[in-house]
């Protein structure tokens, strides 16, 4: 929301006060309308160069806010490291978007580490930013230790294969975490399937979003026929490992499915399903 540096030192102000009516902080930023000639549009930490500083000072003393709202920030991995470690220690906070925040790799991991000791946020959304593979493993890592996140958002990241069968694995062994989102991820054939066995054994696990994880495979002139229908075959059978684990999934309330291109009827696993809303 568009507010002035003069409404921003106010909220400072009231953050350093413990303003029991403060309950909740967005600093996030309407892309849509951001534009240099209305200053007051941009991200209020590109316009007060100590901003995310004093900002982080402030929550440091903080006990009453409980959801932050960051995303559009384009913060990068600096300042997300410095959040990081508001993170591990603060026991207020409950929910943090930082969607579209251009966190890599160094971000990623100290958000991890972050939340490894973290046990008051439960909810946190980390779409639309650079975290690839790895990354998702750190966070799978976590949340085998984590006890207190019920909800986490990886949309439209640069998550793998090799990153989904991480959080497969995870999803296995977690008890705690009832929604996740990895839509607009490149998971394909092979992730699919295993999120597909998780979903055979995981009875926490209540919304699941894997919109768009399957990009669609033209062969060109010349191009690599064997490798594409291999693509191509891995998919299918992971479609119908999910259509298998739904049938047995009794727990699983929503899972969205769109834009995979598929010719598979999802349907048909819910027949015997009565939990599926969606």
């Amino acid at each position: 929301m568009p507010f002035s540096v003069k409404d921003f030192n106010n909220i400072l102000k009231r953050i350093n006060e413990n303003d029991a009516s403060l309950k909740s902080i967005d600093f996030s930023v309407d892309i849509k309308i951001a534009t240099y000639t209305q200053p007051e549009s941009l991200p209020i930490f590109s316009r007060y160069p100590d901003g995310f500083k004093d900002f982080l000072s402030a929550m440091g003393n903080n006990t009453v806010v409980t959801a932050i709202n960051l995303s559009n920030n384009f913060l990068g991995d600096y300042y997300i490291q410095s959040l990081s470690e508001l993170i591990e220690v603060n026991g207020s906070l409950i929910t943090i978007s930082l969607m579209n925040c251009n966190i890599g790799r160094d971000g990623a991991r100290a958000l991890a580490t972050a939340l490894r000791t973290n046990r008051s946020i439960k909810s946190i959304t980390l779409g639309s930013n650079d975290i690839g593979d790895e990354d998702a493993m750190a966070f799978a890592e976590m949340l085998k230790i984590n006890t207190a996140l019920t909800s986490i958002d990886l949309s439209d990241n640069e998550i793998g294969h090799e990153g989904a069968i991480a959080l497969a694995e995870m999803l296995q062994n977690n008890g705690v975490l009832t929604s996740i989102n990895l839509d607009r991820n490149d998971i394909e054939g092979i992730g699919l399937a295993a999120l597909s066995k998780a979903l055979t054994i995981n009875t926490a696990l209540r919304f699941f979003s894997l919109n768009r994880i399957h990009y669609h495979y033209d062969i060109p002139i010349g191009g690599d026929y064997e490798r594409i229908n291999k693509k191509r075959a891995s998919w299918k059978t992971a479609c119908v490992a999910l259509t298998e684990a739904l049938r047995i999934n009794m727990t699983l309330t929503s899972i969205n499915f769109a834009d995979n291109g598929t010719s598979f009827d999802l349907f048909a696993a819910l027949r015997n399903n009565t939990a599926l809303a969606a």
